[in-house]
């Protein structure tokens, strides 16, 4: 697939999944070209959550649940709209990527785990280092990263 088929497909992927109340994509191996891309193209251009599934998961409720924040309407629609799933998490972890652009103190990452915190949801904030032109994949990585409770 050429990059300009697979920016096509991440725009039709992301113009489908603003219909939808939820995306779910499942994960095997290496998250690269051309899924990457794909998953990126949802997160940043659908304005809906984004479910990233192990293809080892088992069905059950969700463990542990990455919010990626960035104060924008789009993060704060996926959000809100996420909160049925979030309720049902054991942990929350509010992800915002250092570096990217500045965010006041009222919207912070920070703030929203005490929003979160207010609805008897337990999250915590993290705050991560990457280079602005590889956002997504920091992202991706983080919510790899995070390990579920037991």
């Amino acid at each position: 697939m050429s990059n300009l088929e697979g920016e096509a497909a991440g725009a039709e992927l992301a113009r489908h999944a603003r219909i939808r109340d939820l995306v779910a994509v499942s994960v095997y191996g290496p998250l690269e070209y051309p899924r990457l891309a794909l998953v990126q193209a949802v997160l940043f251009g659908s304005g809906r959550p984004l479910m990233l599934i192990p293809w080892q998961a088992e069905p059950s409720r969700a463990q542990t649940v990455v919010v990626a924040w960035d104060a924008t309407r789009a993060a704060s629609r996926a959000l809100h709209d996420a909160i049925p799933l979030l309720t049902t998490a054991t942990k929350v972890v509010a992800v915002t990527v250092l570096g990217e652009k500045e965010l006041r103190p009222e919207e912070s990452g920070e703030a929203v785990c005490r929003a979160l915190n207010h609805r008897d949801i337990p999250a915590r904030f993290e705050a991560i280092q990457a280079d602005p032109q590889d956002v997504g994949a920091t992202l991706v990585r983080a919510a790899a990263a995070s390990k579920p409770t037991r």
